[in-house]
């Protein structure tokens, strides 16, 4: 029964991170978002690189048509 639990858990949290990645990719650009993302995993775990070329018009249009899909594999995953 724990093992469920965890499961569920798991699951919901992926869920709702999907979702605030969908939210923030929409509503900021790629390149905004990829160094939020850097900023809090430096924090987390130490240094770890930058976000490379994801300010070019065609990666950002990219990104935000994906983050649709996110919204919709968290909304599945609720």
């Amino acid at each position: 029964m724990k093992i469920l639990t965890l499961t569920k858990v798991m699951l919901f949290s992926i869920g709702i991170a999907a979702l605030l990645i969908s939210a923030v990719i929409f509503v900021i650009d790629s390149h905004s978002t990829a160094n939020v993302f850097s900023s809090i995993f430096a924090f987390a775990f130490g240094e770890v690189g930058n976000s490379g070329k994801l300010d070019h018009v065609n990666v950002d249009f990219e990104v935000r048509f994906y983050s649709v899909f996110w919204a919709a594999y968290g909304g599945a995953l609720l």
